[in-house]
């Protein structure tokens, strides 16, 4: 998750899409001066377990929140209860309802 955020907000074309799961910003102290213009048309999904034991999910939560400053409704963010590293049904479902919206124009 967090190479998909750092590589796909800072890739010079526009991408259908950003997943990233059980990820976080790497870069968040200057948002703004590494995504670049294309990036910030691009949707970004961020899904990140609140009892997630290897991702610190106050990391993720802030990493989502300074990406929505900064790109505003083009990040959507899931936090659903679970206690495994592993995603649950509810992120799974997210991520199939972004692909379809994203590839497809839905």
């Amino acid at each position: 998750g967090t190479v998909s955020l750092q590589a796909g907000l800072s890739y010079h074309s526009k991408l259908a899409g950003i997943i990233s799961i059980s990820g976080w910003c790497a870069n968040r102290q200057d948002v703004a001066s590494w995504i670049s213009p294309a990036a910030r048309e691009t949707p970004v999904l961020m899904c990140c377990g609140d009892g997630d034991p290897l991702v610190d999910f106050g990391l993720t939560k802030t990493s989502s929140e300074i990406l929505k400053k900064e790109l505003g409704d083009k990040v959507e963010a899931v936090y659903p209860r679970r206690g495994i590293h592993q995603p649950v049904e509810e992120e799974l479902r997210a991520v199939m309802t972004f692909l379809a919206k994203h590839l497809t124009g839905d």
